[in-house]
Order: C-alpha cells, then structure tokens, then sequence
C-alpha cells in the first residue's frame, strides 16, 4: 500500500497546512534508482482475451509455486491479514517518516496512515469492494463516504497492494497474457486481470519465478499515471514468501519506502474493524 496517491485527497488538505521539515535523524532519504526506467516495460493497458493464454496461466502459477515451496493453497491463509509498516515518504520536496495499520479481509481493506510531517495525525478509510469511507481528522471528527474521485484514486492502489498477498493470483476469475518473454534470464513480465478490475502488470524473475515488481495506473491530479510496487527481500512468514521492504513509485519517482514490516497471518481482528465508526 502506498501514500501519495492513496492520500492523494488527503495530502491536498495538508500541503496548505504548514507541515513542519523533520529533522536530519529521523528523515532518511527515498531511492530514485530502483524506480521503473522510461519504456523498460510494456504499456500497462492491453485488450482482455476471453481466456488466458496457456503460457502465462503457467507463468502465474510459477509465481504461486516460487512463493509457497510449490504449495500454491498456502495463499489463502493470506486473505486474512493484519500489517504494520514504518518507513518514509515523499511530500513534494520533504521526506518524513511514516507508519501505515493495515487490516485485509478478502474484498475488504482498511488502512490506517500517519506521518511525522504532518503532526502523526492518523488518518484512515475502508473500503468494501467498491465502496468505502474515510476518516480525516484535519477535515473533521466524523468519517464520510468515499466520493467517485476518491474511489478513482484509492482503488488501484488497493488492488496493487493485494497482490502484494498473493491470493488474487489464485482467483478462477484471473484472466493472464504473456506481455513480455524472459531471455537469457531476464524478467518476464505478464498483464493480468483479476475479475473486471483493470490490468496490473507482473514483473518475474526470470531465474527463479518471484514476484519483483507490480505496476498499474491511477489517476494522480486527474491524469492517468504508472505506479509500481517493487518488492525485496523476500522472507517466509507463515510458509510463504513475502517482501520485507517495498518500494511505490509513480513514473520514475520513488515516493514511499517501506523499511520495516510485521505480518500476522492470519490476522486476529474481527470483521467490525471494517465498520464506520
């Protein structure tokens, strides 16, 4: 999951609010040069086929293989899920660290944000399918609907950071094309539909099947953009393979780098976490 564009009606409001610079220890700076390089990946967009091709349906279970020690069920024990991550984010030309609660439960999500430089003031929406709310303290006590625009912004980092999870992957409904072969050992990339969500772009090692990098767009400030998720350090945390630093940018830009992250899987939280409150 990601900040900017996630928050993107919510960094409207702070960046009139003064926003106090964090200081020297606490900021630490983003790395631009992971950030995906002009025209090394396909377009993310693609017509959808009625049905997968054979050898990227194979690639996807691959995936699920390389991630699970070739026991692809063990994902979904990933459809219940409660993370913590601390790292920093970028507000235009300040950094600041950040932590980031996040609850899923199969359809459902909620995320809760702050930031040192807007004052650690939590910040938190739900979402149901599509359908959501938000809690904005700067705006006001009480939550309110997510309106179409905000749902346009939130919605394709959401579905990226599922995917981060693995378990769409396992969806009967994932509709998957070849977008890029691997040669000689490089990344493979494929175009994937998760039921009638746009495409998301799947980046594989193409030496040992994981998942390196997620790319998709959204709307920042109105205009369709590229976001990607890039994922390292992988680890087992309950039998399968997860990032233990992720790294979001938009175009070239690095904008938020998870450092630190906690699993519980499976989460123990109810479902009225999801509720309004």
């Amino acid at each position: 999951m990601n900040l900017r564009p996630i928050f993107t009606l919510m960094l409207a409001v702070f960046a009139g609010c003064g926003p106090s610079t964090p200081t020297a220890d606490t900021a630490r700076p983003l790395d631009d040069s992971t950030a995906p390089k002009a025209l090394d990946l396909p377009p993310v967009a693609g017509p959808k086929p009625d049905k997968s091709e054979p050898a990227a349906a194979t690639l996807v279970n691959a995936v699920l293989m390389a991630h699970t020690s070739s026991q692809p069920s063990m994902v979904d024990k990933l459809k219940k899920v409660h993370v913590k991550r601390k790292g920093v984010v970028r507000f235009a030309e300040v950094q600041s660290n950040a932590t980031m609660e996040i609850f899923i439960w199969g359809d459902q999500y909620r995320a809760t944000y702050s930031a040192e430089a807007k004052g650690n003031a939590a910040d938190t929406f739900s979402l149901n399918g599509n359908t959501g709310w938000k809690l904005l303290p700067v705006l006001g006590p009480q939550p309110s609907q997510m309106t179409p625009d905000d749902l346009d912004t939130v919605l394709p980092d959401v579905r990226g950071d599922r995917l981060l999870f693995l378990f769409p992957l396992a969806d009967e409904k994932l509709t998957a094309v070849t977008a890029r072969e691997s040669k000689a050992g490089s990344d493979a990339v494929v175009r994937v539909w998760v039921g009638d969500a746009p495409p998301v772009l799947l980046s594989v090692d193409g030496k040992t099947n994981r998942l390196k990098r997620i790319t998709y767009e959204g709307k920042e400030s109105g205009q369709v953009a590229t976001r990607s998720l890039e994922l390292f350090d992988l680890a087992p945390v309950a039998g399968v393979l997860l990032p233990n630093r992720v790294q979001y940018a938009i175009g070239t830009v690095s904008l938020t780098n998870w450092t630190k992250i906690e699993y519980e899987v499976p989460g123990v939280f109810e479902l009225s976490v999801f509720d309004k409150p």
